[in-house]
């Protein structure tokens, strides 16, 4: 009997996802050009929506 190798499931197993797992995300604009990253998240208390995040942006003023 011939076993083949798992292949890892790309599907997400539940659909949330833990913030400190998103802060640091790079972010790009439609261009591909890297323009900051992801610093927190905020989230609505009641839908536990994320209403925006809080980018860190680099570069000279």
């Amino acid at each position: 009997m011939t076993q083949t190798a798992a292949t890892p499931d790309t599907t997400p197993s539940h659909p949330l996802i833990e913030s400190n797992r998103v802060e640091g995300t790079p972010v790009y604009d439609p261009r591909d050009k890297r323009i900051g990253a992801i610093h927190h998240l905020v989230i609505e208390k009641v839908s536990g929506r994320v209403v925006y995040a809080v980018m860190s942006f680099g570069g000279f003023l």
